[in-house]
C-alpha cells in the first residue's frame, strides 16, 4: 500500500532508484558521474598513480648522544647616560654619582601646560584647570634617587 503523497510534493521513487550507487545499472547513471577508479596497488592512497612506486614518508625521532646541557640566557640591560625624552622612570648611570639607578619623576607645569589652560579658559571656561590635574599635560623631570640631582627632562607638547 502506497502512502498518500498527494498533499505533499514528495517525488515518487520506484525501487530501481532506491538501490545503492555502486549497484545501479550503467544506463541509469547520470552522465556527469564517473566510476571510481579501481585501486590496484595495495596501500596506495587514492589520487596517486598506480604505476609509480609509492613510499610513505616516515618521520624519525632525533637521537641525542649523551646528556642535554641547558645553558642560561644572559640578558643585558642597557643603561642610558641621561633620561632626556623619557616618559617613564629610566634605568641610567647617573652622570653625577656614577651609580646605575632608576630615576624617579616629578611633574611640573611648563609653558605648554599654561597654554592649554588659557585655551580652555577661552573656549571652555569651567574646564580651564584640567591641564594642571593630569600628569600627561605636565613636564616630567627625572631625578637620581642616590644623589637627588636632576638627570633628565621631558617637556609636554600639546600638538605632538
Amino acid at each position: 500500500m502506497q502512502p498518500n503523497t498527494e498533499g505533499y510534493n514528495y517525488p515518487v521513487q520506484n525501487e530501481q532508484t532506491n538501490q545503492p550507487m555502486g549497484q545501479q545499472p550503467y544506463q541509469q547513471q547520470q552522465p556527469y558521474q564517473q566510476q571510481q577508479p579501481i585501486n590496484q596497488g595495495q596501500g596506495v592512497p587514492m589520487g596517486y598513480p598506480v604505476n609509480q612506486q609509492y613510499m610513505p614518508i616516515q618521520q624519525q625521532q632525533p637521537y641525542i648522544n649523551g646528556p642535554v646541557i641547558i645553558q642560561p640566557v644572559i640578558v643585558q640591560q642597557i643603561r642610558r647616560a641621561n633620561a632626556d625624552g623619557c616618559s617613564f622612570p629610566a634605568d641610567i648611570i647617573c652622570s653625577h654619582c656614577q651609580k646605575p639607578v632608576q630615576t624617579f619623576i616629578k611633574y611640573r607645569s611648563g609653558c605648554h601646560t599654561w597654554l592649554a589652560c588659557w585655551l580652555l579658559f577661552l573656549f571652555f571656561l569651567p574646564l580651564f584647570f584640567l591641564p594642571f590635574c593630569f600628569e600627561e599635560c605636565q613636564d616630567k623631570i627625572h631625578y637620581c634617587p642616590s644623589c637627588g640631582k636632576k638627570v633628565g627632562k621631558k617637556k609636554y607638547k600639546m600638538c605632538c
